[in-house]
């Protein structure tokens, strides 16, 4: 009988929560809150993905409501299984409620794209794609 195939694997993240006090008064006007993802997608025993991810909140009138909200998502691949990053692929998602009502008026999005294609350590090829976005309010 033959031994199954290697299942992949991923590591549970652990989540670190940091408060951001803008105006020095002590109290938070905003959290970022962070977790790493490390992962061997393909069963080999080898980490060969790590995704991070933080989303920042941050209250700029003091309402109580989130004013900006920003996300980063940066995700690197060791495609031959040499320990090191080849890909790294960052998304950075910024949503701003500019008039208050609790939903984003402006959506700005930037793609960052690295990759190191002789595996001598260095980006061979950067990429960045970015889009703006203004929300129009819903007729109601």
């Amino acid at each position: 009988m033959s031994d199954p195939s290697p299942e992949p694997t991923v590591d549970d993240p652990e989540v670190e929560v940091t408060e951001i006090d803008l105006d020095g008064d002590g109290v938070a006007d905003g959290f970022a809150a962070s977790s790493t993802v490390v992962g061997d997608t393909d069963g080999d025993g080898v980490d060969d993905t790590v995704r991070e991810v933080t989303v920042t909140t941050l209250d700029i009138d003091g309402d109580g409501q989130a004013d900006i909200v920003e996300t980063v998502e940066t995700t690197g691949i060791d495609v031959d299984g040499d320990g090191s990053i080849d890909i790294v692929q960052e998304v950075v998602t910024t949503m701003i409620d500019v008039d208050g009502d609790g939903t984003p008026d402006v959506v700005a999005r930037t793609t960052s794209t690295a990759v190191d294609v002789d595996g001598d350590g260095s980006f061979d090829i950067v990429e960045e794609v970015s889009e703006t976005v203004e929300v129009e309010p819903e007729e109601g």
